[in-house]
């Protein structure tokens, strides 16, 4: 038996705003941010928790899921001290 714990978007409290588009995702999915200035680290990750696409994200990144299946993914941003700054879940349709 494996035990499993999700928590919400409101467990991450900070000042800093990410934007996710276009939702849902059919190729590339962009994120964006106005008070978020330094590099942070974009990672996906699918139902199972395996870590699909991981990359730079600086104010504005591009990520190319073209190659991912359809479904529902778990996007995390983190800083380069490993914090969380932003998650959220992301449909991707093909």
């Amino acid at each position: 038996q494996t035990n499993l714990t999700v928590s919400s978007v409101d467990d991450v409290s900070n000042t800093f705003t990410f934007n996710y588009y276009p939702i849902p995702v059919t190729s590339h999915l962009i994120i964006s941010s106005s008070n978020y200035n330094q590099t942070a680290v974009v990672k996906i990750y699918d139902a199972n928790a395996k870590l699909i696409v991981a990359q730079t994200f600086e104010n504005k990144s591009q990520v190319d899921l073209s190659q991912v299946a359809s479904g529902n993914y778990f996007v995390t941003i983190e800083n380069n001290e490993n914090q969380l700054l932003s998650k959220r879940t992301i449909s991707i349709l093909k």
